[in-house]
């Protein structure tokens, strides 16, 4: 599949693996360790669900007028940004735009990183090369949700502190490594058989 179709999805792993620290202790982080009701936790849980449904299609479009890479450099920097300002939210007013720009992020990202997969390997390789990318996806977030399972405790709010940290840095992470893989040249848009966003 080539090295920089490799660097993505070594990156998309490590990627996962951070999203994994954070997701599944959100909801915990939220209402037992900053006191925020149930109620309101959950609907500030949805922000980045609804955010990622407004702004993927946005993203597709940004990916084919300036690029999938330069995209997905900016949705995962925006991504480690929320993360490491997840520690200091204390109340739902401040956790509303820390989710708004995790939500941007993944949008962002998640969506990038699919155009750039296909502008690094073509033919009947993609196919796999895009089932690989959501077994890195699961397990990573699978692994990094484990680790975090044996980290966290809400007796202990600096451990939730730590896996953001984590998370944030696994983000920036990944934004310098895909910086760095290069883009082959395609044919313009209008020359190629496959559709855009």
């Amino acid at each position: 599949m080539g090295r920089p179709a490799r660097i993505v999805l070594a990156g998309q792993g490590v990627n996962a693996f951070g999203i994994g620290l954070v997701m599944p202790f959100l909801l915990v982080y939220l209402h037992q360790v900053r006191g925020i009701p149930l109620g309101t936790t959950g609907i500030l849980l949805a922000i980045p669900g609804l955010v990622g449904f407004g702004i993927g299609p946005l993203a597709g479009t940004a990916s084919d007028r300036l690029g999938a890479k330069s995209v997905l450099v900016a949705g995962s920097a925006v991504s480690g940004l929320a993360s490491l300002l997840l520690p200091l939210v204390h109340g739902p007013a401040g956790a509303i735009p820390v989710l708004l720009l995790m939500g941007l992020g993944f949008a962002v990202f998640f969506t990038s990183q699919t155009g750039l997969l296909s502008l690094l390997v073509e033919g009947p390789a993609l196919d796999r090369l895009y089932a690989l990318d959501f077994v890195l996806l699961n397990a990573g977030i699978g692994v990094g949700g484990l680790v975090a399972g044996a980290v966290v405790s809400v007796h202990r709010p600096g451990s939730f502190t730590v896996v953001y940290l984590v998370d944030g840095l696994t983000s920036l992470a990944y934004a310098v490594l895909v910086s760095q893989v290069p883009v082959p040249r395609r044919a313009p848009r209008a020359e190629r058989p496959t559709g855009s966003y």
